[in-house]
């Protein structure tokens, strides 16, 4: 599993400034960042490489914060590459909620999911030889 973090912030510029300067501050590395505007409300959601220490130090500088499981998973950079996993998700009822993707990861692209089952994905996944990496893949 990889643990994100997400926060909720005042819809406004400058808000993802604080929270990407925050994190500067604290030694923490945004591997993936996401925002998602939902009116005067904005949701920030990261993946990093220290979730304990970004979730420390946001609480800190007084941010609505927490943090979720997700799956991430590596797919080929190529044509297909990814519609070969979310057909093995489709088949075996897996819905997925959102998605996104991370920097680079090497030979293929990092994506995260989150999904209504993590086991029952991780299962069905690691059966059809898709290659999944976890938190500790990103320090």
């Amino acid at each position: 599993m990889v643990k994100q973090v997400y926060v909720h912030v005042s819809n406004k510029p400058g808000r993802v400034h604080a929270v990407m300067k925050t994190l500067a501050a604290a030694k923490v590395n945004a591997r993936s960042l996401f925002v998602a505007d939902t009116g005067d409300v904005g949701i920030i959601r990261l993946i990093v490489d220290a979730p304990e220490r970004a979730v420390a130090a946001l609480k800190g500088g007084n941010f609505k914060v927490d943090t979720t499981d997700l799956i991430g998973f590596t797919v080929p950079d190529e044509p297909g590459g990814l519609c070969n996993v979310m057909k093995i998700l489709g088949e075996n009822d897996i819905n997925i909620k959102y998605s996104y993707s991370l920097m680079s990861r090497g030979s293929g692209a990092g994506i995260v999911i989150r999904v209504d089952d993590n086991d029952k994905a991780v299962q069905i996944l690691t059966e059809a030889g898709v290659k999944l990496f976890s938190q500790g893949d990103l320090s």
